[in-house]
Parts: structure tokens; sequence; C-alpha cells
């Protein structure tokens, strides 16, 4: 074993702000150079080793010698290394390192750590490169490569740009990995890159692949069974990912040895992709996609990573290599879009050579080109066939531009999740786009001359380039309907006029985004103007960047005279150009500054009439046009006695009214329209919208901008029309003035088979009924793009008007969702579709429609059997639900029963994972929102004596008893949201149904109860350790960003998905072992094995390393460094569980086992001792962040002194309690009692020293530093003290007026301060701490209640008392914030406190003569003095702060104290010893110090009679202490 994993781990530390040391990092990977130069080479079976193992010991460098069985272990060496061809020396480590994490050695285990160690080793090796490569591109490279010594080769220098050098002296660390990955790749050996070569061989060997039948299940990190193809798939991913960042680094050439092996893995990947075809899976997609950019970049001059440009001399010398030239001349065929990308990039670099341009190539490889024919040297393969225009004539009947556009585009893209890796593929098809435009310039225009001619052609065979891209997968368009072919030959285009003829002058900036699909049309034979256009739109859509940011500063005249020369050119009359060119636009229109960009634009164009066809007024004059056109022609039908259709089709002529390019060319300006209004600046936005309201005003009529939207709605338009219409209305729905208004207007418009007095007042209206458009339209086309954009549409406009926004529960809207459940959802199952992916886009929106009815039920009134004839929408949601009817079968048993197994097999190949996924993401938010609320309507129901008795959800989910475990199971499905849903379901299911442990394991069978276990026990980990979070590199780059720009004022972070998780999670252990007897859920996701009976529990250990549970994650958590300041609630809330079960007399006795261990050196306790002495979290002034953050701190250290407590108690092993009680009663670090004593940090000085005594002798103990124990006491004391709120403290005027705002005869005065009106009205809730504080929910609605009552005797809203009700208000809210954080505060406080009471009282109690023994060897009446000295101190200072409660605490345990030295005295007395214990102290110190002291905070205590009392008590027992005995 090579230990791969270990390297992982290091690599995934190199963040901004890490703790590792350079040294340590580069000692680290200098240990691994080597072996990732000779990446996975094994020696193989050795016959010496064989005999070795048949001796039965083995020496191996990890574990040393290793002793084997005959049987099993030595049969297992021996199949393990003939199966896996591996020595036998690592085959007996992977053996041992399985034992020792899971207690298992068997072949599938050691084929699993195998499986696991090679994808550590290529995660680390893809992240080493990526580490340098993302930093290179982020920090802006570009053009700085001139700054380089570009002699001898150019890259013979660093390679490294000025940019990146000056970041490496910022961090250490990315210094020292660039410097090892330089390294790396300039090894060359026997004419080959050594790493590259050896990343091909890897790649290119299948022999895993191989082992399927021999080991058809391997074991994962969590101990359960994976298939071994998923690890084999990802380690060839990431491969395929390093050998392309290996390219793009180099330092060197490539040699020719080593671009010949990388192309022959292109054509053998090729063949795969073509083999497959649609089937192909996004894995294998994603590898070719890596593969083919490496060999674009191996071939070209210019650098994508942003370093040197590679001399031009080598590059010529290696492409007339004669290892070349047999792949050369495959290329020059282009027999597929792969070749073709090949020979694009061959052409190009072979016109710089030719032109002799290298020297001018910058960091993307773009120079300027002089003047060329475009014939190159024919010295290399291919002769007259190889020339730079026979190359690209090739290339593009092969159809490289589309190729380049489907993988930007393809999901397997979208699914990679470093952004970084995707930036760099943008940025390499940029980079080639931009050489080929600059070929064209010096070609005058000849090459886009003759794409446009394609274009031309295409369209008059009724074919297009854009319609699918060739052999590739690709997804559907999002949310969009397919468009029709283009304008067939002398057919006018009606609405949109053609662009004019003259050129724009050079250098004119052109523009663009989108993303379209356009079904219905045969796929054009090669490359014409629509594909450059559309890849420029994918490049654009990964990175807007490569436009606005100046990272490809080069290209930027090159493309944007290419769009402004295009812009004008008469091609613009053809509708595929057109709307390519609108694509760009809108991918262009990315965010708020995207959007920014494309309305000035648009502004722009308006005052040039060459550019009219590029402005909001002409889209608008076309819209107007088209309503008028269906209006005459209906008319017109009408007198002629035609039937027109309920939907406003003109039955037989709807294809003849909008011509089919016309069709596509409004749809694409209607999603460049919404993608602007959704991703802009609100304000910025709305001012738009207003301007170009008031510029078509007169074309309008006067009417609303969105008038015309849903008159073209109401006609009989192309289905992809009114689905970019619904769009584009739904972006408008942002606006919250605006929702109300498009909302009433959809109503008149859009109607659902609804009685003839619902339409009242709708006459003369165009509109369109939505059940014969679906069952009649969009049915017979399968394809259901209107519904869906409907269903978004109505989606928004509910979303912006809130749930109280739609008054009645939503009536209003009834109608809508009556359709979603009988005529979508019921039938979603049954239907054909086109597209199979639409499905679950149309159950996602279903299914959020849904929720939103749900929501709605808060405006609903009280339920009755009129209402419950016609229910409002969130009543017949749960009625369908609870029913058994259309949505239970469609959510239950179509979208989650299935389960997330097989939603996961859906990710790896075709376009519906990702639809599919938000389908049960949105499913599964539907199945909580309804348990919310399912069982108060079954109340309701009952009460009502309603004939249909519908039963609550939970009831459905376990039946068949199958359906719970695969629900919850949802959780083991990688993705954060979804995993987040299926603890919620979890959380309410355990509060429903106590026995819910049984009904996971019938008859004992708890196969389905282990796997819930495990998912659950993978969740927790994910969510507090987030192994994660370091993965995606450019995260930590954003991350470096954001700390360089400024956090939150007090540093903290926003609480997270992930956070979530875990509190939940918790929340829900520790809800049911309070809760619920044994066994419950609670044991269960701890690992106790539930199948047994709780009394037998205690004859069984918990075996964290055989099985992977909620117990195995608490233990790693809580010996994490830094979570405790990273995560303090969840770290407080794992203390909390581990004690809870811990305490609990039916579980403590295994509990202890697993943390009291055989060896003493495996007690967790002192390791977790540090958090004891921690400072308090630094924090500033009383904010509510910054009195969380105390508590957090103060519950870890109340918890885990609770442990200690616990663990003195109940363990009798002295070698396990030495090192516990050592860890209290060992002396402090300086830091840990300056942090203690020094002036805190909240205003108020402490007391700079332990008062007297404190710093007493303690035998072996340090004279100068007092114990850990007491510093601890310190640090709780320092906690910051709040001022007790009265509601006197506020202004006399704002006081009055709460007690005048009264409803029921309670006053907000009342309900802030009289505990009766607080019961009575249930303001007062307790915490998951048992700590009384304000229920936020409920005092908002009491308030709000008042609030209103107020103002409407007042004059209303905006009356006179409006403003002086509201400051009362908020003054209340602000009071009861106060009052929650100074309960929680002191109740922290004391709980810490007399934690550390229990603990230190067992310590010189029960332990005590452990200390006096081995501890602290004849010491222990000194530390017993000392801790007296110490805690009469602190009493003292809390009595001067009025934290009497809490002194009173302490002074309890001060009697405890005394009470052991007088014990000690009567013992030693009865023993014929001295009689006092102190004999040693001097007598001043130990009288006066003690007396002082005890005077001290007896007169400090005031009028606390509690803490007066106890003091008494103190000081009497210090007299009869110090008078002595009698027998003395």
């Amino acid at each position: 074993m090579d230990n791969y994993q270990q390297l992982w781990q290091e690599v995934q530390q190199v963040v901004p702000g890490s703790v590792l040391q350079p040294a340590t990092l580069q000692l680290e990977l200098e240990q691994y150079r080597n072996k990732l130069l000779n990446l996975f080479q094994n020696k193989g079976p050795q016959q010496s080793l064989r005999q070795q193992v048949a001796q039965g010991r083995v020496q191996t460098p990890n574990f040393g010698e290793v002793a084997l069985d005959y049987d099993p272990d030595q049969l297992r060496v021996t199949e393990l290394t003939d199966k896996l061809r591996l020595d036998e020396v690592t085959c007996v480590e992977l053996l041992t390192f399985a034992q020792e994490m899971w207690g298992l050695a068997s072949l599938e285990a050691a084929f699993g750590v195998h499986l696991a160690e090679r994808l550590d080793a290529a995660k680390a090796l893809s992240r080493l490169l990526t580490l340098q490569l993302v930093h290179q591109l982020e920090v802006g490279t570009a053009g700085e490569a001139e700054d380089l010594d570009l002699d001898a080769g150019g890259a013979a220098g660093n390679g490294i740009s000025v940019s990146l050098a000056g970041l490496m002296e910022q961090q250490p660390l990315l210094g020292v990995v660039v410097r090892f990955n330089e390294s790396l790749l300039r090894e060359v050996h026997n004419g080959r890159n050594q790493l590259i070569s050896r990343l091909i061989e890897v790649i290119k060997d299948h022999t895993l692949d191989s082992l399927g039948q021999s080991f058809p299940i391997a074991l994962d990190r969590y101990g359960g069974a994976a298939n071994s193809t998923y690890y084999i798939n990802q380690e060839r991913c990431e491969l395929c990912k390093a050998l392309l960042y290996a390219v793009v680094l180099s330092p060197v050439p490539l040699t020719a040895t080593s671009l010949s092996e990388l192309l022959q893995l292109l054509e053998g990947m090729a063949a795969k992709v073509k083999a497959s075809g649609p089937n192909a899976s996004h894995s294998l997609i994603q590898q070719v996609t890596s593969c083919l950019l490496a060999v674009v970049a191996g071939l070209s001059l210019g650098n994508a990573a942003g370093g040197a440009p590679r001399p031009s001399a080598a590059i010529a010398q290696l492409l007339r290599a004669p290892e070349l030239q047999p792949h050369l001349q495959q290329v020059a065929k282009a027999e597929d879009s792969f070749a073709a990308v090949v020979a694009l990039a061959w052409a190009l670099t072979r016109e710089a050579l030719s032109s002799n341009r290298a020297g001018s190539i910058n960091n993307t490889g773009v120079g300027a080109l002089s003047p060329s024919s475009g014939a190159g040297s024919n010295t290399d393969a291919g002769g007259a066939a190889a020339t730079p225009s026979a190359l690209l004539e090739a290339a593009g009947k092969a159809r490289a531009l589309g190729m380049l556009a489907g993988l930007l585009n393809s999901v397997a893209f979208q699914l990679e999740e470093e952004e970084g890796h995707k930036h760099l593929c943008a940025r390499m098809v940029y980079r080639l786009l931009t050489e080929m435009l600059e070929f064209d310039v010096a070609n005058k225009r000849e090459l886009t001359e003759t794409l446009i001619k394609a274009s031309k052609q295409h369209m008059e065979k009724g074919t297009s380039s854009r319609a699918t891209a060739p052999m590739l997968p690709l997804p559907p368009p999002a949310a969009t309907a397919a468009a029709a072919p283009g304008i067939p030959a002398n057919t006018q285009s009606m609405a949109l006029v053609p662009f004019g003829t003259s050129a724009a002058p050079p250098g004119q900036q052109a523009w663009g985004h989108g993303h379209h699909g356009h079904g219905g049309q045969q796929q054009a034979g090669r490359d014409d103007l629509s594909s450059l256009l559309d890849a420029l739109a994918a490049v654009f859509r990964v990175r807007p960047g490569l436009w606005y940011d100046g990272e490809a500063p080069e290209a930027y005249p090159h493309v944007s005279s290419f769009m402004s020369y295009v812009a004008v050119h008469p091609a613009m009359q053809i509708p595929d150009v057109r709307v390519s060119f609108l694509d760009i636009m809108t991918s262009l229109a990315a965010g708020p500054r995207g959007s920014r960009f494309i309305l000035l634009q648009f502004r722009t164009n308006a005052a040039s009439s060459e550019l009219e066809h590029f402005t909001w007024r002409k889209l608008f004059q076309s819209v107007v046009a088209y309503c008028r056109r269906y209006e005459d022609l209906e008319r017109e039908a009408a007198a002629a006695g035609a039937t027109v259709m309920a939907t406003g089709l003109l039955a037989a002529r709807d294809d003849a009214l909008m011509a089919h390019g016309d069709a596509a060319l409004l749809v694409a300006y209607l999603e460049l329209l919404s993608k602007v209004i959704d991703e802009g600046a609100e304000e910025e936005v709305r001012a738009a919208l207003q301007a170009l309201e008031r510029e078509v005003s007169p074309v309008l009529g006067g009417l609303p901008l969105y008038e015309p939207l849903f008159q073209l709605m109401c006609h009989g338009v192309p289905s992809a029309v009114k689905a970019a219409v619904n769009r584009t209305l739904a972006a408008l729905g942002r606006f919250k003035e605006l929702a109300p208004r498009l909302l009433e207007r959809l109503l008149m418009a859009a109607v659902v088979s609804t009685p003839q007095s619902a339409m009242e007042g709708y006459a003369g209206l165009p509109r369109f009924d939505l059940v014969a458009q679906i069952n009649e339209v969009e049915a017979r086309q399968e394809e259901y793009g209107e519904t869906l954009a409907f269903l978004q549409l109505v989606n928004r406009l509910i979303t912006t008007l809130g749930p109280t926004g739609l008054p009645a529960g939503g009536a209003a809207v009834s109608h809508y969702t009556q359709l979603v459940l009988q005529y979508v959802v019921a039938h979603l199952w049954q239907r054909g579709y086109r597209d199979p992916a639409q499905k679950w886009h149309l159950a996602a929106a279903c299914f959020k429609h849904c929720q939103l009815a749900l929501a709605a039920l808060a405006t609903c009134p009280p339920l009755t059997p009129e209402l419950l004839a016609r229910p409002p929408p969130g009543l017949a949601v749960l009625l369908s639900l609870m029913g058994g009817r259309q949505l239970e079968r469609a959510l239950l048993q179509h979208v989650l029963q299935p389960g997330w197994e097989e939603l996961a097999a859906s990710m790896e190949a075709g376009n519906e994972g990702l639809p599919r996924q938000a389908a049960a993401l949105e499913g599964l938010k539907l199945l909580n929102a309804a348990l919310e609320v399912d069982q108060q309507a079954a109340e309701q129901l009952a009460a009502l004596g309603a004939r249909e008795r519908p039963t609550p959800l939970h009831q459905q989910l376990i039946n068949p008893q199958r359906r719970l475990a695969v629900m919850l199971q949802y959780v083991m499905y990688p993705d954060t949201s979804i995993q987040l849903e299926a603890v919620k379901l979890l959380s309410q299911l355990s509060a429903r149904l106590p026995n819910i442990v049984a009904l996971l394991q019938p008859n004992f069978d708890d196969t389905a109860a282990i796997a819930v276990c495990q998912g659950f026990a993978q969740t927790l980990e994910l969510a507090l350790l987030d192994p994660a979070a370091g993965e995606s590199v450019t995260s930590g780059v954003m991350a470096m960003k954001d700390a360089a720009g400024g956090a939150d004022s007090d540093g903290s972070r926003s609480s997270s998905a992930s956070d979530m998780r875990a509190e939940l999670l918790l929340d829900v252990m520790l809800g049911t072992l309070r809760s619920y007897p044994a066994p419950c859920l609670g044991h269960l996701l701890l690992g106790f094995d539930t199948t047994a009976p709780p009394s037998d529990w205690y004859r069984h250990s918990l075996a964290t390393q055989l099985d992977f549970t909620c117990m195995t994650v608490l233990l790693r958590v809580l010996q994490v460094a830094g979570l405790q300041q990273e995560k303090p609630v969840l770290y407080a809330k794992c203390l909390q569980l581990l004690y809870t079960i811990a305490a609990d007399p039916l579980t403590t006795e295994p509990v202890f086992r697993l943390l009291h261990p055989q060896e003493p050196t495996g007690v967790l306790l002192p390791g977790l001792a540090p958090l004891l002495l921690e400072p308090l979290p630094a924090v500033a002034g009383d904010s509510d962040k910054a009195v969380h953050a105390q508590v957090a701190s103060l519950r870890q250290r109340g918890f885990l002194l609770e442990l200690y407590a616990l663990t003195l108690l109940r363990c009798n092993d002295n070698s396990m309690l030495e090192p516990v009680i050592s860890s209290l009663l060992e002396p402090a670090s300086q830091d840990a009692i300056l942090s203690a004593t020094s002036p805190n940090r909240y205003g108020g000085r402490g007391d700079g020293r332990f008062q007297q005594g404190s710093a007493a002798g303690f035998g072996p103990y340090s004279t100068s530093s007092p114990p850990a124990a007491l510093v601890s006491l310190q640090l709780i004391r320092e906690a910051v003290s709040l001022h007790e709120p009265s509601l006197k403290d506020l202004p006399s005027e704002l006081l009055q007026l709460q007690q005048d705002m009264v409803v029921d005869d309670i006053s907000v005065a009342a309900l802030l301060s009289q505990t009766a009106a607080m019961e009575q009205c249930g303001v007062v809730a307790l915490d998951d701490n048992g700590q009384a504080v304000f229920d936020f929910a409920v005092l908002q609605q009491l308030l709000h209640e008042r609030y209103e009552e107020y103002v409407s005797k007042t004059g209303g809203r905006g009356g006179p008392g409006d403003k002086l009700a509201r400051d009362a208000v908020v003054a209340a809210f602000m009071y009861a914030q106060q009052v929650n954080a100074h309960a929680l505060l002191t109740g922290a406080q004391k709980a810490a406190a007399l934690a550390w009471i229990h603990a230190i009282e067992m310590t010189f109690a029960k332990c005590y003569p452990l200390v006096n023994s081995r501890v602290c060897p004849g010491c222990g009446p000194e530390l017993l003095h000392s801790f007296l000295l110490g805690v009469l101190a602190i009493i003292k200072i809390l009595a001067a702060r009025h934290s009497s409660e809490l002194a009173e605490l302490l002074a309890n345990s001060c009697r405890v104290l005394l009470g052991k030295l007088q014990e000690l005295a009567s013992s030693s007395l009865s023993l014929g010893l001295p009689g006092d214990p102190l004999s040693q102290v001097r007598l001043p110190v130990r009288c006066l110090a003690l007396l002082r002291l005890l005077l001290d905070c007896l007169l400090g205590s005031g009028s606390h009679r509690g803490l007066r009392c106890e003091m008494y008590v103190a000081l009497l027992q210090y007299l009869h202490f110090c008078r002595g005995s009698k027998l003395s």
C-alpha cells in the first residue's frame, strides 16, 4: 500500500488560512513524488514473497511483521494476489488495513481498500494540478507572458506568471504545490513526458473492469457494499482531468511519443462513445471531453493556463515526427466529430506556424495574424489534404463546432462539480474559436462567408445545424419546447423584418446568450454560421467573464468584430442565425452585470436604424402585430361560420398564421427578455421596463406592457411561443407590486372548464381553456412545454404574493390546483413524451404548486360542509394525498417509491437525471409540508362528520412496510438538499411513530434498519466534518476573495444546510432518548442491537469499527481539533448526546466500555481536556451572535464536565481514572491563565490572579500554575454578564403605550412581565435545555393583534398612533430578545458551574485516595486547600457582581471541600497520625487567608439569604476545623 489516503488528506488542507506548515507539506509531497510518476505500478506476484506468506510471517512497510494463519489468512492473500496481480506484501497490507478499519479481513473489504486508495491517489494528483491551474486562471494572468523569458523554448524558464509568483509569496502552501508540480511535469524518460505517459497507460488499462465477476461488490469507507464500477469510473474521470491539467501546465512541449499515445487514447474513447450512442454514460463523456481538450492543448501553440506560449520551432518539429504521421493522417480525414475538433486545432496551429506568428501568441493563444492565403507547409502528414484550408473544410463537414457546443452543453458537463474545470474547458474552446476568427480576418472573412452559405443551404433544404449535436447526448432545452424549421424558400417573415445590409464599423461591440431547443428538423450535414454562434453562446454560458472580466483581452477584439459584422449582415434574415445570435445575448445576460449590459446595448441599438431588429421596441411591435393578425383571422372565420376552438385555435389554419422561423425568433427574444428581468438588479430592471412602457405606449394603446403578452397567450400561436410568453410573465412576477395585477389578468385569460357563472365579467376578453390545450394539443404533440411554463408562472406569482397574499386559502386559484391534480398529475405516467425528462419537470412543478397550496392554508377559513364541497387549494391537496388519490400515487408510488438507488442510477446516463432529482426533492418537500398539517385536517374532518375519513400520512408511509425504509433511505443520496429533507422526514415521523424501530425491522429483520442507520450516520459525518468542503478548489479561491473583501462583523458564518442536517439529526436522537422507552430511534441510530431485549444490552459492546453508526461519528467529531470553535452549537449537542446515552443506566455499561477501552491511552476524556481551558469566544458587545457563541461554549464545558463526573462515579479501574483525574488537576498553561485573569473582553476587569493560596505549592506540580480545573472555573465565571432587563428601563411613553395596547384584557406589558398572562397566552416555552424563553412565533402573532387593534382605534395605518404603536412593538421585541439572552446565558453558566462542582466533588470524594496516592502523591490536602481558596475568591467576585445564584451553587461546594478536610483530620487522629492534615502549611496562610475570604464572601452576600446561609455554614465548619479535635 502506498497510503494515498494520507496524501489526499494533506492536499485537502491546502486552503487559505490552513494550519498546515509549508515545510511539512513539502516533505509529505516529496515522499510521493516517485509514486505519482510511476502511478499504480506494482511488481506483481513474486515467488520469494509467496514463500514468506507460506511461512506465516510477512514483513510489511506500514504494519511491520504480520502473522498469517494458513486458513483463512494465507489463502486470502494468495487469492487476492492472483486476482489483482499485486505483490503479496501489498495484499497483506490491504487485508490488514481492512481488519483494522472494519474488523473484517475479507476479500471484498481488501478490494474496497484497494479501489479507495487508487481513487484517493487520482483525486490527490488531480487536485494538486488543479490548485495551480485554478489560481493561475483566477489571478488574471492574461497578457503577462511578456514578462517571462521566451527564449530557449519559452517554457524552459519556470513557466510561472508574475501574478502567480506574487500569489505564491502570499500563500506559501501554494508555492510548495506549484514547485512540486513543475518537478513532476519536467520529467522526461525514454522520449516521453513521464507523468503524462503514465497517466495515459493507467487510463487505458482496463484490468479492473474485468474483475466484475471475481469481485461483484467492494466495501466502501463506511463498511457497506458498493459497486466497484463506481470507483473505477470516478478514478478514470479524475485521471483524465489530471491528464488534461498536466498537458496544459506542462512547462515543456509534449514529445512525439506522448502526443501519439494521447491521440491513440482519444481514438479509443471516441470509439466507445460512438458504440454507446445516446446511451453513453456521463462519466465516459466527461473522460472523452478531458482527453479531447488535452489533445487540443498538446497541438496548440498557446497556453490555456495563462503561462508562456510554447515555442513554435518545437511544435513544428513535433508535428513532423514520424510517430505522429499515422494518427495525423487519420485526423485529416475527420471521420467523426472528435477527429474534427482535432483537425480544427491542427489547422489553426499550422496556419500560425506558416504565417510565423507564434512569437506574438499570448496567454489565450491569439495574436496578430498577418494576411495569409491559408496554405501552410506540406512537410508534415497528409500532404495537400492537410493544408489549413483542407483541414478546416474537413472539420466543418464533420461538425467540429457543433461538437464543441455539444460538449459544453451536455448533461455530463453540467454535472462537473469543480467550477475551475468548467472554466478551463470553456477557456480552451474560446481560445480555439478566437484563433479561428483571427484566421477568418486574415482571409477576408472567407470562413464566415462559407458558414453563411451553409446556413442558407440549410434554410433552403429545411434542415438546421441546431437540431442536435453530433454523436453526443445533449440536455433537453430547459423548460423550452421545440421550435419548427427555418423559413421555407420564398416565404416572407411577417413581423420581424430583415436587417440592413451595411457593414458595421470595425470594433463595434456586439452581444450575447441563451439556450433553446429546435426540434422537428432534420440534422444538417455540416457546420454553418449558427454552429459558430452556438459554440460562442455555450462558452459564455459557462464563463461570461471571458467577455466581461478581461480574462481574455486579446480575444475580445476578434469576437467583438465578428459579432458586429454578423449583426448587420443579411444573414440575419436566416432564423437559425438570428436565434443563435440571440442565444449569445442570453448567455451574457447572466447576473446584474449581464442584465445591465444587455439593457444598455438595446438602448444603444434603439438609436440606430441598422440595429432596429435588436430592440425591445421591435419585439413588442411584433407581438402586437401578431395579436391583431390572429384577431382579424378569427373574426373572419367566425363571420364565415367556421368553428373557433375553445383554445383560441383556428381549425386547420394555425400552422399558416405564424411562420416557423418567426416562432423561433419570438421565443429567442422572449427568453432574452425574461433572463434580463429575472437576473437584473430590481431597481434597474423596473426603471428600464417603465421607460420601455412609455416608449411603446402608442403601440400598446395605453395598456400595460404585459397586456399584449396575455393576449398572445390566448391566441393559437405555437406552444413554444406560449411557453416563452409564460416564462416572461413569470419573470415579471418578481415585482411585488405587479404580481397581484398579473394574477388577476391571468385569471381572466386562462380558464379550466369552469361554469359559466365563474366567467361573469370576463366577456370580450380573449381566453383559452387549459384543459383543451393539454388534452387536445400537447397530448397529440407529446410536448408539454406550455403546461410546464404555465405552472411555473402560477407558482412564481403565488410565491411573490406570499402565504398570506391569497385570501380564503387561495380560493381564487383553486381551479388551477384542480388542473394540477386532475389533468396533469393524474395522467402524468400515462401520457407519452417526446422528451422523457419533461415528465419529471412537470412532476417537480406540480409538487411545488402543491407546497404553495398547503402554505395558503394559513388564510383558510374554518372547515364547514360548504367549504368541503368546494375545497380551497390546500385542502384539495391534502384530500388527494390522504385519500390515496392521484397526488398520493404520483408522489409515493411513481416518484419516491423507486428509491434513491434508482434515482442515482438515472444520473449516470441520459438526460432524465437532473429533472428526476428535482422532482424527488420537491416531492420530499411536499411530503414534509403535508405532515405538518395532515393530522389537524384529519381531526377537523372527523369532527365535521364528513363521509370521507382520510387517514394521516404517516399511516400510508408504513403500509406497505418497506415504504418507510425507502423514504428514509433518501438520506443516502449524495445531494445536500435531499438529505436535509430526509432528515426532516425522520424528525416528523419519530414524533408520530414511537414504534418506528419495530416498523423498520419487521420480524426482527434489521436489514433495512441497518441501511437507515448507516445512511444517517454518513449524513451526520458529512454535515459535521464536511470532508467534501475542500474538494472544490474554486470554492477555496472564492472564499479567499470573500475573506479579503470582508466577512461578517464578528467573523461568524451563517448557518448552512449541513449545519441544519446535523442539528436536526442530533435533536432527533436526543428527543427520542428522552421521550421514548428503549429501544427507541436514538438507540438504533447509535448502533445498539435493537433486535435484542434491552436487558441484554450491557452484554453487547458497541462495535464502532465494524458497524458505521452515529456513535462512530460522535467519537470522530469530538476528537477533531478546532470544531468546537467552528461549529460550537453542534459540538455542544454532540457532547450532550454522548452524556445522555452514557448517563442512562440501561446503556451506561456498553458506552463506558467504548469510552474506556482496555488501553489507558485510548480513554477519550483526557484528549478533550484542552476544551476546558480555551478562552470564551472573542465577541464584541452583547449582540445576539455574541450571546449564542458564549452560550454554546459554556454548554460544551458543562457537558464535558458532566462526563468527567459520570466517569469518576461509574469507573472503578484506577488505570483508567488516573489520566482522567490528571487532566483536571495538572497545572494549567500560561496562555490559559492569562486568558482567565487578564482584563476581560467585555469592558470589565479580571482579578489578575487567583486569590491567595491559588498559587500555593502542589508537591510535584508547578509552584506558579494553578490546577486546570480552577482555571476552567475562572473562565466559566468570565462569561458575559448581562444586566437583567426590566420594562422600567423603557421610556415612560412607550411603557404607557404598551399598557394601553390591549386585547382580551391582556396588554403588551402584561404579555412581557406578568406570569399569569404569559401562561394563559402560551408566550413562554422551554428550549432544548429546559430553559424558559419567549416563543417569538407566538409573541409575534400576539403583538400583531394588539398593534392592529390599537391602530384601528387611533385612525388606522398612517394615522397619529401608527408610528408610536410600531415603536412600542419594536421595543417589546427588543425587550423579549434581551430577556432570552439573559436567561440563556445565566442558564448555561449555572449548568457549567454545576457540572464543575459535580466533577470536583467526585474527584475529592470518591477518588481522593487515588489523588493522594498516585496522581499527586502526598499532596491531597494541599490540593483541597488550594481549591477551597480559589472557589472562595470566585464567590467573592460573583457576590460583588450580584450573581448570587451562581455564588450560592459554588458556596455549597466549599462546604463539601471543608467537610473533606474535617474528615481527613478525624481519620488521621484515629490512625494515630498528626491531627492537622495541613500541618506543612504555615499557620497564618492556613487560617487567616481562609477566614478573610469567608468573611469577605459573607459581607458581600448582601440580601441574598441563600448565599448568606451557605457562607454561615461554611464559616462554622471552618471554626470547628481550626479549633481542632478534643482528642488532640
